[in-house]
């Protein structure tokens, strides 16, 4: 409120009222004609299905549309495209990276893995020493579930299948966006071994990452970069110890027979959307706002000034790369995240999409819980959601598949 007031509607002479409000209350007011012109931190889900039901502004009717998007990664509006149209700008970002004890790894006589395949022949000797590795898990809470937490959260956490299933040469949807594409060849391996860290290697599926991570119990740890704030200001005992660096990749082979490590990784995060309103001055002034918070002096300042209040535990995410290069990160970290960064991948948003998060989550705990084979049930659960794709799409009026 104070950076539009003092920035904002001096230069512009746009009058701006910034409320607070809650997340449920939103839909609500939309559909009384009470909303708002521009929503900030909306989740990632939510632009393309307001777009379906008409409620929000497409981005890309703006002549100037490709100039502001050039701020942030092509993965980063993967999310608030549907069709050719965008619905959402970034504004922030959560992606994985991998967390590792220096000292731990000098004493067991350990490499950091740069494959999966260099960590499952590590988990011998880490598992031989009653220590473990932490992935984020669908089937129970992690840390990195709550993404900027400490505390264990019950909300599955899917990011490590998405991001095998990307390595793998896979995707979550069809081009057209008609089907889901889990059931392929590179979806099923990609499930396959998933569950199999689990099932086979024996690694916990309920853990709290930083405290286990502080304590060594956990010397090597896939979970959100945000952690990384977490461990600075709650395990000051263990600074200089530990590090962070890309993810594991998996290797493959290039069309023309150069073998390279593939390390995409899965990407989401919060956007900026603008309500639908038949009013050109209206929708031409919230274009205007969006683009000022959306910039890079405007996102430093903002992220500056919060972590100046809080510390350095609410590093804000800024999914703009050049003020994110400005925030209090050393250089050494700015590089090892623009590195991953620039391997990230997002996931399109589809009619009915909620459905796929759920029952791939509900796949794997069948797989974990009841050991059942991950083949059958991948197949099974991915015709179902199937179904509320073609459900949804026929209730919107698009086209289906055949």
């Amino acid at each position: 409120k104070a950076m539009v007031d003092d920035t904002f509607t001096p230069n512009t002479g746009v009058k701006v009222n910034v409320e607070i409000v809650a997340p449920d209350a939103l839909l609500n007011a939309v559909v009384a004609g009470r909303g708002p012109n521009v929503v900030l931190s909306v989740g990632a889900d939510q632009p393309v299905n307001y777009a379906l039901r008409n409620a929000a502004e497409d981005l890309t009717q703006f002549p100037d549309h490709e100039e502001v998007l050039s701020a942030f990664t092509p993965s980063s509006y993967e999310q608030y495209r549907l069709d050719e149209h965008i619905y959402g700008m970034p504004e922030t970002q959560t992606f994985n990276v991998m967390f590792y004890r220096k000292d731990v790894l000098e004493e067991l006589e350990l490499e950091v893995p740069n494959t999966w395949q260099e960590l499952i022949e590590m988990l011998p000797t880490i598992q031989g020493n009653n220590l473990s590795v932490g992935i984020p898990t669908a089937t129970g809470s992690s840390s990195t579930a709550a993404a900027t937490t400490a505390v264990a959260s019950n909300v599955p956490d899917l990011s490590l299948y998405f991001t095998l299933l990307f390595q793998y040469g896979g995707d979550m949807y069809n081009e057209a966006g008609t089907k889901t594409t889990v059931d392929d060849e590179a979806g099923v391996k990609a499930f396959d071994d998933y569950v199999k860290y689990f099932n086979d290697y024996g690694l916990p599926t309920i853990y709290d990452f930083v405290s286990r991570f502080r304590s060594g119990e956990m010397p090597i740890g896939i979970a959100a970069y945000s952690a990384y704030n977490t461990l600075m200001v709650s395990a000051p005992e263990i600074r200089g110890l530990w590090d962070f660096t890309v993810i594991p990749g998996t290797e493959r082979t290039a069309p023309d027979g150069t073998k390279y490590i593939d390390r995409s990784d899965f990407i989401t995060g919060s956007a900026t959307m603008m309500i639908k309103t038949e009013d050109d001055k209206i929708r031409n002034d919230s274009w205007e706002f969006m683009k000022w918070w959306a910039s890079k002096d405007t996102q430093v300042r903002f992220g500056r000034e919060i972590e100046a209040l809080l510390g350095s535990s609410a590093r804000y995410a800024t999914a703009n790369k050049e003020a994110f290069s400005q925030l209090a990160w050393s250089a050494d970290d700015i590089a090892v995240l623009s590195e991953q960064w620039d391997a990230t991948r997002g996931i399109r948003e589809v009619p009915g999409g909620y459905y796929t998060g759920r029952h791939i989550s509900n796949a794997i705990r069948k797989v974990i819980n009841d050991k059942d084979d991950s083949r059958e049930t991948i197949i099974d659960y991915s015709i179902k959601i199937d179904e509320e794709i073609v459900k949804k799409r026929k209730e919107f009026g698009l086209p289906v598949e055949e």
